[in-house]
């Protein structure tokens, strides 16, 4: 997977898109592990259950999106929205295309709501390993669907633990901050699976085997076969659902965004990017805004800055 696939994506978004047959719902558990074509697959089937009391909007999923990510030892992932990537990109500024891709999917129109902005219900994020740095995943109290900035200028720090699932309704801004990798660590980089349950139809990549949500059924190629769905063996039984993590596992940071000092040079400075005076180093991933109002992401992220070349909310 990371040599035939991840590393060929580069720094384009890629994610598989597998189908959730609610007409198997009906069934056990156990029945629909059995049946499932792949790893993935079981693990969506899997987490669904585990949420669907938690979070009631993923009963109504159509379809899961699956990516991962291997990150270096600081583990550092920009601010971001879980999106519709291809809705995104197709539709950009152009109002023609707007209309012909809302007709297709069954997007409508409305007048306090940007036609490209489409989430999952729910996101999901499977530690595999936390890292040298142990750098805890941030979600924060703002949503794109709103438009609006932050509700009430806090986030949640939610710290990696080994087989953790973080799981959060999927229009709210994330990300992972920085952190320092632990002296004499023998941990590597940070390895996460992403799972996003989609209740709308989300747009497919149909033409490249990189991209976002590309079928995972038309995925043949070599890694694929390491992803076989694991053969469930005599007697096992689906537990209950897991108990919520303690709040020593979550941290709340309230407030979350507060004013600095900053030197600019206006000829150098870019969205994001913080320098205090007299150093040169500089500190990106929208972790820094120009100003307080926090809907300076969004705008970015929807290419209202006449940018609609830069697909940039996950990548």
């Amino acid at each position: 997977y990371w040599s035939h696939f991840y590393s060929k994506a580069g720094n384009q978004f890629a994610s598989h898109n597998i189908t959730l047959d609610a007409g198997d719902r009906a069934g056990s558990v156990e029945l629909r592990l059995n049946n499932s074509k792949s790893l993935f697959e079981q693990i969506a089937i899997i987490v669904f259950q585990k949420m669907k009391s938690r979070f009631p909007q993923i009963k109504h999923a159509t379809s899961v999106e699956v990516w991962a990510h291997k990150r270096p030892a600081d583990g550092q992932h920009q601010l971001h929205y879980d999106m519709d990537e291809v809705l995104l990109r197709t539709l950009g500024d152009d109002d023609n295309k707007r209309q012909k891709v809302q007709s297709q999917c069954g997007h409508v129109k409305s007048s306090n709501t940007d036609s490209r902005i489409s989430c999952p219900s729910v996101s999901c994020i499977i530690t595999i390993s936390p890292g040298a740095s142990a750098a805890p995943t941030l979600i924060c109290d703002q949503s794109i669907t709103k438009h609006s900035g932050y509700e009430s200028n806090c986030g949640w720090l939610c710290y990696p633990e080994p087989n953790r699932l973080v799981a959060f309704e999927g229009s709210l801004l994330h990300g992972v901050v920085p952190g320092i990798p632990l002296a004499n660590s023998t941990e590597g980089d940070r390895v996460t699976l992403m799972l996003g349950f989609w209740n709308k139809t989300v747009q497919l990549t149909q033409d490249s085997s990189i991209g976002p949500n590309v079928p995972f059924v038309d995925a043949k190629n070599e890694w694929t076969s390491e992803f076989n769905a694991v053969p469930m063996d005599e007697g096992f039984s689906f537990g209950k659902e897991s108990e919520a993590s303690s709040a020593d596992s979550i941290e709340t940071i309230d407030p979350l965004w507060t004013e600095t000092e900053c030197s600019i040079d206006e000829e150098s400075f870019a969205f994001g990017e913080y320098r205090r005076s007299g150093e040169t180093q500089r500190f990106s991933g929208r972790f820094f805004l120009e100003t307080k109002q926090t809907t300076q992401i969004d705008e970015e992220i929807l290419h209202l800055e006449n940018r609609p070349e830069k697909i940039a909310s996950r990548s």
